[in-house]
């Protein structure tokens, strides 16, 4: 059954500049994460996020995936491992209940996914701004030394910024011919 190895896929380009990120998908049960991550750090990564990530699994999906294991409380337990070994972390997270567990797995700077709700009128949409922003500041008032930055994508709420929401910046997904 053919399928795509996110994460052999890091190695297929050419060596980062030292400022870069690497998309993991930090539930593949192929490989020990120390050895992986020695790999990262040779091909000149210094940072990790979860992306692909368990986030967005929902119902039966959500169930299944988590008998891999694949939730997102591993994955941001794996993203702790990688601080440890020295690597900056991105932790994506969709809701309140993410953005805890990622706090409490000690990661301070997280990323907000807005859900994948299409942009279907010319105007902001006030509640999910009004929701994103209830959010972030509830994720502050837990942890005051937390960035929080807005995941940003064409064709995916384009109207909300992250300044809107009251984050610190923004995430753009970039792929990398």
């Amino acid at each position: 059954m053919p399928r795509l190895d996110n994460n052999r896929a890091l190695f297929d380009t050419r060596p980062t500049e030292g400022s870069s990120y690497a998309g993991v998908l930090t539930c593949d049960p192929f490989g020990t994460a120390d050895s992986f991550l020695r790999r990262l750090a040779d091909h000149g990564y210094v940072g990790v996020s979860n992306w692909p990530s368990a986030i967005l699994f929902q119902g039966h999906t959500k169930r299944m995936m988590a008998s891999m294991p694949a939730t997102p409380e591993l994955e941001y337990a794996w993203l702790a491992g990688a601080q440890r070994h020295g690597f900056q972390s991105l932790a994506f997270f969709r809701s309140l209940e993410q953005g805890r567990a990622a706090l409490s797995a000690g990661l301070r700077q997280l990323v907000l996914h807005p859900g994948l709700i299409p942009q279907t009128t010319g105007g902001p949409p006030d509640l999910l701004i009004a929701s994103l922003r209830d959010l972030i500041e509830k994720l502050r008032h837990q942890v005051g030394d937390v960035d929080i930055l807005l995941y940003e994508h064409v064709g995916l709420n384009e109207a909300v910024q992250a300044t809107d929401v009251g984050a610190d910046g923004a995430v753009t997904f970039m792929a990398t011919p």
